[in-house]
C-alpha cells in the first residue's frame, strides 16, 4: 500500500514537470514510472540469474486519460523464463498499478519473442519519440524499454529525462534515453 500512494504522489509530480500543465499528469506518470522500477527489480537484488540466456518478454500496454490526452505506455520487461515474467507482471499490477483511476490496462503478455516493432526498440534503435532503455545492473534487476505513444518528440524527451531521474535513484543498472 505504502508504494502505491508514494508512486502516485510521485507520479503526480512527475507529469506536471513533464508536460507542464497538470499536478494530476505528473501524479500518474510518476505511478507508471514507479511500475516500470517495480518490475525491473526484485526486491533482494541477488536473486536471478546473471545472464538471461533464453528471455521471455513481458508487454504492458496502458492508456492514461488525463485532461482530454491519451497517452499509450508500453513497457517490455524481459524475464529469464514464463515463471519470472508472469511473476513480476502479477505482482506489478496488483500492487502498483490497478489503485490508478487514469490507468486502464490494455494489455499484459509474456511472450518469448517480440513483435518487430518492439525489437527494433528492444535492439535500442530509435524511433520518431525518444524512450527510456534499462540495461540490468545486478542478479535481481531485469533490462526493460519504457516508451509513451500520443506525445511529441518534445514531450517524449522531457518524460525520459524525467523517468531516467526518478528510476536511477533505485536501479543499479545503466539508464539511457534513445
Amino acid at each position: 500500500m505504502g508504494l502505491r500512494v508514494s508512486a502516485a504522489k510521485d507520479t503526480s509530480r512527475f507529469l506536471s514537470i513533464c508536460l507542464g500543465d497538470s499536478v494530476k499528469k505528473l501524479l500518474v506518470l510518476l505511478l507508471i514510472g514507479g511500475a516500470v522500477y517495480y518490475f525491473v527489480t526484485e526486491r533482494d537484488q541477488l536473486f536471478g540469474p546473471e545472464v538471461i540466456e533464453d528471455p521471455v518478454f513481458a508487454e504492458f500496454r496502458m492508456d492514461v486519460t488525463t485532461h482530454g490526452r491519451t497517452f499509450n505506455f508500453v513497457l517490455i520487461g524481459e524475464a529469464a523464463d514464463q515463471t519470472d515474467c508472469n511473476q513480476r507482471s502479477d505482482r506489478l499490477w496488483r500492487e502498483v498499478l490497478s489503485g490508478c483511476a487514469e490507468c486502464e490496462l490494455k494489455a499484459m503478455t509474456c511472450v518469448e519473442e517480440l513483435s518487430s516493432r518492439y525489437t527494433r526498440i528492444w535492439d535500442k534503435q530509435p524511433t520518431h519519440v525518444r524512450y527510456l532503455s534499462l540495461t540490468k545492473g545486478t542478479a535481481g534487476e531485469r533490462s526493460g524499454r519504457l516508451i509513451t505513444w500520443g506525445v511529441s518528440v518534445k514531450e517524449s524527451e522531457r518524460l525520459c529525462d524525467q523517468m531516467k531521474k526518478q528510476i536511477e535513484k533505485k536501479y543499479n543498472g545503466a539508464l539511457e534515453c534513445i
